[in-house]
């Protein structure tokens, strides 16, 4: 019987391989840990002003469509599950929300870090004047995704945008699109760059991540997993299809992304 070859995406897959539950992990050196199992900060480049030993503590912060990633807690910072922070960004700063914190974010994070270099941290908490801010970058980037909409047409580039995302301080833009080819956007940048006197950055992304900044309504009624909880994507194949004993039928295996939908993972 002929099977149905389903489109796979060519994506990096975060699959959670780690049976560790400890909070003691093996990504950082033991010079890292302080008697309690949290991790010192000891030579790491997030230090106090007063060069001193600060032991710390990991959240998971999520941003605009679901991007999320961990920072770290200096002491005497209390923060708690929903609220708004402003983080370290590459150039200046951003805000998000906190997913995890403590031990639960510590374990998530030992998945994907390699050492503690690689965090930036928490810088405080959000205050109204900031939300705010928050609430107007949306209302620019409403206007800024139909202004480049005009720009792309202008320069005859076939790529579709799918979102525009500010950082907090306006120091970047980033712009998301795919495309089915290597695109030329240099002129584009220059003239969003004209305009908008600021970074700019383009991102090609998959139809996977597509769906999951756009967002929908999955068969079951429901959002789509990918837009309010489920932050990595695994690999799926018609292996799953054929372990669960489903026809393969593309119409009803296929999410609104066009692949194999992500639910049939959560059946294993």
């Amino acid at each position: 019987m002929h099977q149905h070859k389903y489109p796979q995406e060519n994506e990096k897959t975060n699959s959670v391989s780690s049976t560790n539950t400890e909070l003691k992990g093996n990504n950082f050196p033991d010079e890292y840990y302080s008697q309690n199992g949290n991790v010192n900060c000891k030579e790491c480049p997030h230090e106090t002003q007063q060069n001193v030993t600060t032991e710390i503590s990991f959240a998971l912060i999520k941003f605009k469509a679901d991007r999320c990633d961990f920072y770290c807690v200096q002491n005497g910072l209390n923060i708690q599950i929903n609220a708004y922070v402003i983080v370290e960004a590459d150039r200046g700063c951003d805000i998000g929300m906190v997913v995890s914190t403590g031990n639960l974010a510590f374990l998530k994070m030992q998945t994907k870090k390699g050492n503690c270099g690689e965090f930036k941290k928490i810088i405080r908490l959000a205050n109204e004047g900031d939300l705010q801010q928050l609430q107007e970058n949306r209302t620019k980037e409403d206007e800024t995704f139909n202004v480049t909409l005009e720009k792309i047409s202008k320069h005859r580039l076939s790529m579709r945008l799918v979102d525009v995302e500010y950082q907090f301080d306006l120091n970047r833009m980033t712009f998301y699109y795919t495309a089915d080819h290597r695109i030329d956007f240099r002129e584009l940048v220059k003239d969003l760059a004209f305009v908008y006197h600021t970074r700019i950055e383009m991102r090609q992304i998959g139809v996977r991540d597509e769906t999951k900044r756009v967002g929908g309504i999955g068969v079951c009624g429901r959002q789509i997993c990918c837009t309010i909880w489920l932050h990595d994507f695994e690999r799926i194949s018609s292996q799953h299809v054929a372990q669960q004993g489903l026809s393969h039928n593309p119409l009803k295996l296929s999410g609104q992304c066009g692949r194999l939908k992500c639910c049939l993972v959560f059946e294993q």
